[in-house]
């Protein structure tokens, strides 16, 4: 299996899961990461770990942190406190 950005890792995960990559979320905190899922076609939301995305950030989506992951997925049920 190929490193980052290489989208072995997500078409696997999609593999063992029975799932198609298209159909994945994948959470990453590293542009090579964010390449990976791209792809393999997946959905990429990135969050940074160095405070905000670089410029040349292709991610679909970009979250502070996943408390703000978890508000867009489920607004009305998601309690982080």
């Amino acid at each position: 299996m190929r490193h980052k950005p290489a989208p072995d890792i997500v078409v696997e995960v999609g593999r063992r899961l029975g799932v198609e990559p298209r159909k994945l979320l994948v959470l990453e905190d590293s542009l090579p990461g964010v390449d990976a899922a791209l792809a393999a076609g997946a959905l990429s939301i990135l969050i940074p770990d160095m405070g905000e995305a670089p410029e040349n950030c292709r991610a679909d989506l970009v979250c502070r942190d996943l408390k703000e992951v978890l508000q867009l997925i489920s607004p009305s049920d998601v309690s982080c406190e």
